[in-house]
């Protein structure tokens, strides 16, 4: 007699928890499937605002800084001639590069976010046509107080202004 109460009692609960696992399983697989559809990643967010071949500014350190301007003109490299470049390198806080003629080389500090000084340059001492070119060169990584990176472009300003740069650099990626 107690198994026919039993018997009723237990599938009326199956069907209970079977309807129960249903709901639960359902809850999950919509979860899971909204989930993907938001993010509150600002990365993410970014990028739906930005294109999708542009970049993510190069970094200030070991990337190789090719010279594209000095002040507002552009800078030619001669056929024949080696570019004008800069190379920080951040685990010994040195920079070198070739300014026309020479090598150069010496250190720099960034002392807060968005500062840049160039300290202790040095270059070697050849003499060439291009001699003008670096001094201005030399001059301008003298005068720099600070910096700023967009995508692959690098501009140096000195302390009177920061709307026109004193220099201009485009990265070129170390492999």
């Amino acid at each position: 007699m107690l198994y026919v109460f039993l018997v009723p009692a237990y599938h009326f609960m199956l069907q209970r928890m079977s309807r129960f696992a249903s709901l639960i399983a359902s809850v999950l697989f919509t979860a899971m499937c909204c989930g993907g559809c938001r993010s509150t990643d600002s990365t993410t967010q970014a990028s739906a605002t930005t294109p999708t071949n542009a970049r993510p500014p190069a970094p200030l350190d070991n990337t190789r800084w090719v010279l594209t301007k000095l002040g507002q003109q552009p800078v030619r490299t001669p056929d024949g001639s080696r570019e004008q470049y800069l190379l920080l390198r951040q685990s010994e806080s040195r920079v070198e590069g070739f300014a026309g003629c020479n090598t150069i080389f010496g250190q720099y500090q960034t002392p807060t976010t968005g500062e840049l000084v160039f300290a202790n340059m040095g270059a070697t001492r050849m003499a060439c046509p291009r001699l003008p070119e670096e001094t201005r060169f030399l001059a301008a990584l003298t005068a720099t107080r600070s910096y700023r990176v967009v995508a692959d472009t690098l501009r140096l300003y000195d302390a009177a202004t920061t709307d026109q740069p004193v220099a201009t650099f485009h990265a070129v990626y170390l492999r």
